[in-house]
């Protein structure tokens, strides 16, 4: 399996969209390439998504993780600063390339599927799609998470942000509240606004799991993360949507 820092050097490539459609797929690509010869296959591909399932998926319901793979950026580099910092665009290559990372190391059960979306730097039409074409095929989605980078939780050292939780029971939060103590984090309710209000309007479970970062994420100068902290977010993501599969498989 392809370390984490070598997934993010092939996903961080361009990919734009114009709001119906994407125009410049490399990331997509990218993805593409790295899944080949995986247990993850293309399950659906529309104008403004791509979703991807296991090949031991037993038709039970899933939990979804929706990583955004538009870009704004002009130019793609990553460095490496010392004293335990990466600066580069990372918005959103970061978080697709940690999620790749558990798909590749087979850390994920059947029941999660993974979706990449466009449009979410604008309009999130890539989620709305994603909604349509599961709803159309009857998937019963059990849980959503999407993956992001965040301001918040920077100054604290925090290895993680949990925000924009939607539609959660309350026993559901304390069995999360298990699995994210462990760690350093922050939580907001109400953070920038993000996919989790497209699949929070339609009546779903979902919440936004974030790696904090410093300065502007849309500049093309970059922003800085704390790379040595990347490995309890890749752990805290496996356990996250582990939880998740096996409530949904109990329901």
């Amino acid at each position: 399996m392809p370390q984490l820092d070598k997934i993010f050097q092939q996903v961080n490539v361009p990919c734009k969209d114009n709001g119906c459609e994407f125009l410049v797929s490399d990331k997509l690509d990218a993805v593409a390439h790295l899944l080949a010869d995986s247990r993850y296959s293309l399950k659906y591909s529309g104008a403004l998504s791509r979703i991807y399932s296991s090949a031991d998926y037993d038709g039970s319901p899933i939990v979804l993780i929706s990583v955004h793979v538009d870009d704004v950026y002009n130019a793609y580099f990553q460095k490496d600063l010392g004293q335990g910092l990466w600066q580069g665009t990372f918005d959103n290559s970061l978080s697709a390339a940690c999620v790749l990372h558990e798909m590749l190391g087979e850390h994920l059960p059947a029941n999660v599927w993974v979706t990449l979306t466009g449009d979410e730097e604008v309009h999130s039409n890539g989620a709305q799609e994603v909604c349509e074409i599961l709803t159309a095929d009857g998937i019963n989605i059990a849980q959503v998470v999407v993956t992001e980078v965040t301001h918040a939780g920077w100054q604290d050292q925090c290895a993680f942000v949990v925000e924009n939780d939607r539609n959660m029971s309350l026993g559901k939060g304390w069995e999360m509240y298990g699995v994210l103590s462990e760690h350093r984090f922050a939580y907001l309710h109400e953070a920038e606004p993000d996919e989790s209000e497209i699949y929070g309007g339609k009546g779903l479970p979902v919440l936004t799991l974030s790696i904090p970062v410093e300065g502007d994420m849309h500049s093309d100068e970059g922003c800085c993360v704390r790379h040595e902290l990347l490995p309890t977010y890749c752990e805290v993501l496996r356990n996250l949507v582990n939880l998740f599969a096996e409530i949904a498989e109990e329901e």
